[in-house]
């Protein structure tokens, strides 16, 4: 009984994390107040704009993971920060 008491409270602890860190990454920044993860997308977007994308190896920085976080955001729950 002890020990699931114990792990039950862990899990809890964990999920206090989860939810601290979620709030943390989709909040808005204090100073420009906006959304992190709308500035993350934008700064991801222009960096991959500036490449002709002729080469991945020579694109330092640039991914399209910016598109994937976009199409699921579109998706997911507004978060409550």
């Amino acid at each position: 009984m002890k020990m699931k008491n114990k792990k039950a409270g862990q899990i809890e602890k964990k999920k206090k994390h989860f939810e601290n860190l979620k709030a943390a990454l989709m909040g808005q920044d204090p100073n420009l107040k906006e959304s992190r993860t709308e500035m993350a997308i934008k700064r991801a977007r222009k960096i991959y704009e500036q490449w002709d994308h002729a080469s991945p190896a020579k694109e330092e920085s640039s991914t399209t993971v910016f598109l994937l976080v976009d199409e699921i955001l579109k998706y997911a729950e507004p978060c409550k920060a």
